[in-house]
């Protein structure tokens, strides 16, 4: 291998790739990322076997090659080289970073011992707008479980129904919904998979801020994303969590008793405040709506308490309810709307959170029962 690139392009597929490439004592081969200099492009990939990426790009290529190599160690010397533009060289079992008076050389790992990328050619994809898809997986991933023995909860699941994307999750505690309208989805008959939070995270890393479409489409037990963008291709995939997702449609309420309409940051000011007397172990704080007041109040022993309240607009009975502080800050900011409004359907159920006159997404939050 024998190529020449600007630092800053290196960096840019390397630090993405080692995203993926973490760290497994169980099978350590998956730590390293592969970098290849073949057909005119440069190719930078990474596996932890559920995961993976594959970024490549057009690059003149003066003698082809590849090399495993850890992630962290070759993104710090690149970082750390004091010239725009990089060489790469391997060296027998060695791949050296060269440029003017900075030169590192790198132990290569063995490349036969690296699982196999996996290749389609697949024609039935789904293709929508990535901003459409970041927006979606944003608005519901922290809702996802980080873990839990129920494997299910730990992903975040998209239902493509004709004409919509539909993206849930929920950790047993709180559930999030968020549709999108697709055109492009054109099937009679729903599909649904479950991804891993960890594709979930490497998606909204990779493609944050990023413009035209991204090709969606399954084969089997995996699901690819693949976005292009000047020559550069972007290749995600990953296993489908394997398991049925709760049937969440049986909790969400259809009756209310109390409908508040609330300035959305008024709101998550006077809950922030409120937080610096919730306990680090529960993190609740207690709402009573009274008229037209909401009163926010918290306590925690041996350091103090607090109390708050704002107008409010509300229609039915006035409630009182605990929440964790956290779970409803996100709540709220997940709405991406001025006012939201808060519906309860009976004392100590849960809060159902939407953007004032938003009805493509929902928040759904269990109370803290004392």
């Amino acid at each position: 291998m024998n190529l020449s690139l600007t630092k800053n392009l290196l960096l840019k597929l390397t630090t993405a790739a080692e995203s993926v490439a973490t760290k497994n004592p169980n099978l350590p081969i998956v730590s390293n990322i592969l970098i290849q200099g073949k057909d005119k492009k440069l190719i930078v990939s990474a596996t932890d076997l559920e995961v993976g990426l594959v970024i490549s790009t057009p690059l003149s290529v003066k003698k082809e090659g590849d090399a495993l190599v850890d992630p962290r160690t070759f993104n710090s010397l690149v970082n750390y080289s004091p010239e725009d533009v990089v060489t790469l060289e391997k060296v027998d079992n060695k791949l050296c970073i060269q440029q003017k008076n900075y030169e590192a050389s790198i132990q290569m790992e063995d490349l036969s011992n690296f699982p196999i990328i996996p290749q389609t050619n697949k024609d039935d994809i789904i293709s929508i707008p990535v901003a459409s898809l970041v927006s979606g997986l944003k608005q519901v991933e922290n809702s996802a479980a980080l873990t839990s023995h129920k494997i299910e909860l730990t992903g975040v699941l998209l239902k493509f129904n004709k004409g919509e994307l539909c993206f849930v999750s929920t950790d047993g505690y709180r559930l999030s919904e968020k549709k999108i309208s697709q055109k492009s989805i054109t099937q009679d008959n729903s599909q649904q998979v479950i991804i891993p939070i960890k594709v979930v995270n490497i998606l909204l890393k990779v493609l944050l801020d990023k413009n035209g479409d991204v090709d969606i489409y399954t084969e089997e037990e995996q699901i690819f994303f693949k976005y292009q963008e000047d020559g550069t291709t972007t290749l995600i995939f990953s296993n489908i969590i394997k398991g049925d997702f709760p049937n969440y449609n049986a909790i969400i309420p259809k009756d209310f008793i109390t409908t508040i309409n609330i300035s959305s940051k008024d709101f998550t000011d006077k809950i922030r405040a409120a937080s610096v007397f919730s306990s680090t172990a529960v993190r609740h704080i207690n709402i009573e709506v009274q008229k037209n007041s909401l009163i926010i109040t918290s306590k925690e022993q041996g350091k103090g308490d607090f109390k708050t309240s704002l107008d409010v607009e509300k229609q039915g009975q006035d409630v009182s309810f605990s929440f964790n502080y956290q779970y409803l800050l996100d709540g709220v900011s997940n709405t991406n709307t001025n006012n939201v409004i808060l519906k309860v359907s009976k004392e100590d159920g849960p809060l159902f959170i939407q953007g004032h006159d938003s009805k493509d997404y929902f928040y759904l939050l269990m109370p803290i029962r004392e």
